[in-house]
């Protein structure tokens, strides 16, 4: 069975060489399918770092960039530097996860 975040990889794989993010439970299914994938997955340390990483990559090296964070907080920690990206049109992809539901993969 492919998985929603197996079909996101799929669908960004073209485009995207890098992600970069912080793991909680709700992208781990991403990132697992990240790690699966030909991109290479740089861990931060906080949910800004992550977005700010991307940021900093998509600057240097004109191709899309790509964070990920985790629902809740770890969403909310990544607002600013988000921000940042778009008032300066940075191509920039966050992939945020939901609370798991059970039985669900």
């Amino acid at each position: 069975m492919t998985t929603v975040s197996a079909r996101i990889v799929e669908a960004l794989s073209p485009y995207v060489t890098d992600v970069f993010g912080l793991m909680g439970n709700g992208n781990a299914h991403f990132l697992d399918a990240v790690d699966s994938s030909d991109m290479t997955f740089t861990a931060v340390r906080h949910e800004a770092g992550a977005v700010a990483a991307a940021d900093a990559y998509g600057r240097v090296s004109g191709r899309l960039a790509v964070a990920t964070t985790t629902y809740g907080a770890g969403f909310t920690n990544a607002i600013t530097p988000l921000a940042e990206a778009r008032q300066t049109r940075i191509p920039l992809i966050l992939v945020t996860g939901e609370a798991p539901t059970t039985g669900c993969p």
